[in-house]
């Protein structure tokens, strides 16, 4: 049995595992056989590394009359996906001595077709992109659309189109090679270049929900939107997903490891936007499957989850966010895995005051009944309404304004002062405390308590006991409260034309929360009664 410096990998949930590859050959009629709880794909591999191995020039496994035996480490981890092919061909070469062993360790990928050539799976890119945790030196890749993210990985890549390529560079020593389609990269570069044009910028009127939105992405608060239908919910939800700024390179390798996983695209540094369907199953929405698959609110990781028509969507989907909110992951226990899902996102909802939409509206008269409306408004639990921050009613809009061919001309309205004040100010907290205001843990918001005026912390009391506010609420109000102040010393900073690194770490933990600012997460707080 051999050991020869090659080795693959196996997706678990979000995470990759080792698997080392071994071989042992001996005298003995012809049998070919993969263990170590190798599925189908992976036992059909057989075929395809006897029949490349044999294009190339090379005795086969299926030509020789001896016992082969391919051992997948560790055994007791299932083995899925034809990404095996590859490593599992380079192993038996070098065990046969037909190539030399490879000085470093390193991992192959790819599916290998009877001609010998690689093709990605996806798989290959998750893998890939979590490569570095496997503590290698090289990596060994099939061509394919992969994220430009896997460049700022700080290890050795080999783009080989062919079993025959890789056994050629496998004697070559620190080199890489990066196939880059120079269309591609000219195109994205164009892209870069452009202006930005942000939705924002073309929506007139609803300034409260505009706020309500900044305050939301500024410190990851979830927000909740209500109004008749055609006020321009939906428009401002995905004028949202613009204002979010760049992801980091840790969050983006995470969340482009679930679309790889997902088999499915997306630019990595770009927060996702993810808006399901009302009748979207409850395993698509929460993840899980047979296979592991995650979910709609795991590919909305470090993004937005929009859902529009909030009280469409069935019973079971709207509870079951209670526990994605508060721990921001997802445990899936199925019978063959058990895994656990990132899922921390900024949940956006919207719906309608009832089922006929114009409840309280001085456009239309309502035609529902009192059952028809407790019914519709019964699925919004009080549990799911607590774990909401930010509630916002949104009236119609003058056509006056929407005849106007212009876009807004209030600066502070605008999407490039938005996406502004969200990226500093998210900067702020993320070096005042690691996370955003929305994620402090109870036990960190007494640190947060001590910032607020004597004035905050008696109206913030007073206002408690006269609403009832919960515990959560009572908390969630001190958090919304500290991103408002964060916002208006972040604008009062970029007034005086102050607002540079230097002083943003010199002021950050002088921030302190006022009556005012108390008064305005009430304010969206008590919108939902």
């Amino acid at each position: 049995m051999s050991q020869n410096n090659v080795i693959c990998g196996q997706v678990q949930g979000v995470d990759i595992q080792k698997v080392y590859v071994e071989i042992d050959i001996s005298p003995g009629l012809h049998n070919f056989k993969i263990v170590g709880l190798a599925s189908k794909s992976v036992d059909e591999a057989k075929e395809r590394i006897s029949s490349a191995i044999k294009r190339l020039g090379y005795a086969s496994p299926k030509h020789s009359n001896k016992k082969t035996i391919v051992s997948l480490t560790p055994a007791d981890v299932p083995k899925k996906g034809a990404h095996f092919d590859a490593a599992i061909a380079i192993n038996y070469l070098i065990t046969t001595k037909q190539i030399s062993k490879p000085n470093n360790e390193s991992l192959i990928l790819g599916e290998l077709s009877f001609d010998g050539s690689l093709s990605a799976t996806s798989a290959c890119t998750a893998i890939a992109l979590q490569s570095q945790k496997l503590n290698i030196e090289r990596i060994f890749l099939p061509p394919g659309e992969y994220s430009e993210i896997l460049e700022s990985i700080p290890i050795e890549k080999v783009f080989c189109s062919s079993l025959k390529e890789v056994i050629e560079h496998m004697s070559i020593s620190k080199k890489e090679i990066v196939k880059i389609e120079k269309s591609k990269t000219s195109k994205s570069n164009k892209r870069k270049k452009l202006k930005k044009e942000y939705i924002i910028d073309s929506i007139h009127g609803n300034s409260d929900t505009k706020r309500a939105i900044l305050i939301s992405l500024a410190g990851g608060h979830h927000l909740s939107m209500c109004g008749v239908p055609g006020t321009g919910k939906t428009l401002l939800a995905k004028s949202a997903a613009q204002l979010l700024p760049k992801l980091s390179l840790e969050d983006a390798i995470i969340s482009s490891t679930l679309y790889a996983i997902k088999n499915t695209n997306k630019d990595a540094f770009t927060p996702p936007f993810r808006n399901p369907h009302q009748h979207t199953p409850i395993k698509s929405f929460v993840g899980g499957g047979t296979t592991f698959s995650p979910g709609e609110i795991s590919l909305a990781h470090k993004g937005i989850l929009f859902l529009d028509e909030f009280l469409e969507f069935k019973r079971e989907i709207i509870e079951g966010l209670r526990h994605a909110i508060e721990s921001q992951k997802i445990i899936i226990q199925r019978t063959n895995y058990h895994t656990e899902c990132p899922c921390d996102f900024i949940l956006i909802t919207a719906h309608n005051p009832c089922p006929c939409g114009y409840k309280d509206s001085s456009v239309r008269e309502c035609t529902c009944t009192a059952y028809n409306i407790n019914t519709y408004l019964k699925k919004l639990s009080g549990p799911v309404v607590d774990r909401i921050d930010l509630h916002t009613y949104l009236e119609r809009v003058d056509y006056e304004k929407l005849s106007s061919h212009k876009n807004i001309t209030n600066k502070k309205e605008s999407g490039a002062y938005f996406a502004k004040i969200i990226t500093i100010v998210r900067r702020l907290q993320t070096k005042r405390q690691l996370k955003l205001n929305a994620s402090l843990e109870h036990s960190e918001i007494k640190c947060v308590q001590r910032r607020m005026t004597i004035d905050a912390q008696k109206y913030l009391l007073s206002v408690s006991k006269k609403f009832s506010i919960s515990a959560r609420g009572y908390h969630s109000l001190i958090k919304v409260a500290q991103t408002i102040a964060d916002i208006e010393h972040i604008v009062l900073l970029e007034k005086n034309r102050k607002s540079n690194c230097t002083k943003e770490k010199d002021t950050y933990n002088e921030v302190s929360i006022s009556k005012k600012s108390i008064q305005e997460a009430l304010y969206f707080r008590l919108q939902n009664n």
